[in-house]
């Protein structure tokens, strides 16, 4: 194996970029894959990847995306990416040992970079597989439909500087930290300046902020490169990764060339499959070798095998309670059915309340609870980034108890039931209050009692009409 060691790669405004490039040891010319990163280019598992590349005949960079580790500039999240990556490929496929084809590739962040490039319309970017990608603006983070993502605050403290900040999160007290007002006053309480998080806070709105980043219909279509699609059922970013894919399959010239992989994995899952998660046990049958997976496409677009990668059935989900793989030549979401459900009951507070999910409309007319902002219901969601744990399917019993959660339980199911796509829920509601926040959780009951995560929505009621404007609750209006 070859090194170049911290190519330094020009942007069009004079900044340097640092990219790491590993060469196979026979001179020559060769496809390219990509990584572009916020976490440090030399971290092992980026290695540990270009190893296996090389070994088959690919050249293979990973660079620092700007103001990160030894790349020049100032690292503001997400906003700079899409022209870097455009500079870093054209350069790449301007260089001896690249024959002009390109390919993009990795996780989270790295995902979205992937996207943030390909609007670009690099004239070398061929294909990419883009995993767990962030980046719904406002549906996923740094507001999920209105309610700030706590989580957030943390990564950017893990971000904020120019190399990760891997301890100065793990001795804070969170707890505290997170109950300060405003929110925007989070770096305060921590003891770091973090402008990027106030600026987050001033635009709680979908406004021009946002939009900006924001992928258009036209952007979609302008794309129209071939793309895996990888995320999983407890994946956090997997609102970002429908997203981008609906976008590409919906609005893109080449639907036909967009596939997606959805597996029974949360966020690191989505690269590194476990058998395992939050208690409950895939089997075997859920795990996917990545490497090859990514081997075998790369292979196909990059250097024209015919591998069988055109014959892939256009979505391949995993069904949990079957523990098998189930493929489609129909795009995600599969849906051959709605099947709608009510809520009934009339007192329905905690697990041992009388909520039922009926099949028809009850006759109950309402359920109530009474919500205290000093002592806020648990969600569901990732609370802290420094070890919380991820949306994996852990009992949520724990939560079910408190006399704020209105539990609705169907009745034994006979036979069984399939649950594929994504669930709506319908409310009709009523506050004494302007405003609150509303979350929603669908479980799956055991026979044990155990009430395991299968799908989650949240939502504040200010931007119940869309995410462009606020509008207040009136108390005694449905």
């Amino acid at each position: 194996m070859r090194h170049i060691w911290d190519a330094r790669v020009p942007m069009r405004d004079g900044v340097h970029i640092s990219a790491d490039v590993y060469l196979p040891d026979k001179p020559g010319s060769y496809p390219a894959i990509v990584i572009g990163t916020p976490y440090d280019n030399t971290m092992k598992s980026h290695v540990d990847m270009a190893s296996f590349f090389i070994a088959h005949n690919y050249a293979f960079i990973i660079y620092d995306v700007r103001g990160r580790y030894d790349s020049e500039g100032d690292f503001y999240p997400f906003f700079n990416e899409g022209p870097d990556g455009y500079d870093l490929i054209e350069w790449a496929a301007a260089q001896p040992w690249c024959d002009g084809k390109l390919g993009m590739m990795g996780g989270s962040y790295r995902g979205w970079i992937q996207w943030a490039t390909a609007k670009e319309q690099s004239p070398h970017l061929v294909t990419m597989v883009p995993t767990a990608t962030g980046g719904n603006w406002m549906r996923e983070f740094p507001y999920f439909n209105g309610v700030p993502c706590l989580w957030m605050f943390g990564w950017l403290n893990f971000v904020g500087s120019h190399t990760n900040q891997s301890l100065a999160g793990t001795t804070a007290d969170w707890e505290r930290i997170y109950n300060t007002l405003p929110i925007s006053d989070l770096p305060e309480a921590l003891g770091r300046k973090l402008p990027v998080w106030k600026e987050w806070m001033s635009h709680p709105d979908m406004d021009k902020f946002w939009k900006k980043m924001s992928f258009t219909e036209q952007d979609f279509k302008g794309i129209g490169i071939p793309a895996l699609h990888i995320t999983g059922y407890y994946d956090g970013d997997q609102p970002g990764a429908l997203h981008y894919y609906a976008g590409a399959v919906k609005h893109g010239s080449n639907p036909e060339q967009q596939y997606m992989i959805m597996g029974p994995w949360d966020h690191a899952g989505t690269r590194f499959p476990k058998r395992v998660l939050g208690g409950v046990d895939f089997t075997n049958d859920s795990l996917m070798e990545m490497k090859h997976i990514h081997l075998e496409w790369f292979d196909h677009w990059l250097k024209g095998k015919d591998n069988g990668v055109k014959d892939w059935p256009q979505a391949k989900y995993y069904m949990m309670n079957e523990n098998k793989w189930v493929e489609s030549d129909k795009h995600w979401p599969i849906e051959p059915e709605r099947k709608p459900y009510y809520l009934g009951g009339g007192r329905a507070n905690t697990l041992l309340g009388n909520g039922k999910l009926l099949k028809e409309p009850g006759k109950d007319t309402e359920d109530t609870y009474i919500y205290n902002p000093m002592d806020p219901a648990v969600s569901t969601a990732s609370y802290d980034f420094y070890g919380a744990a991820e949306d994996v399917p852990l009992d949520k019993r724990y939560m079910l108890r408190r006399d704020d959660h209105l539990v609705y339980t169907g009745d034994e199911l006979k036979s069984l039931v399939k649950v594929v796509g994504s669930p709506v829920t319908e409310l009709y509601i009523s506050s004494d209050c302007p405003d609150t926040d509303f979350f929603v959780s669908l479980m799956d009951v055991h026979p044990d009692g155990r009430s395991i995560l299968v799908s989650r929505g949240l939502m504040r009621a200010r931007y119940r009409d869309g995410l462009e404007k606020q509008a207040l609750m009136k108390q005694g209006e449905v």
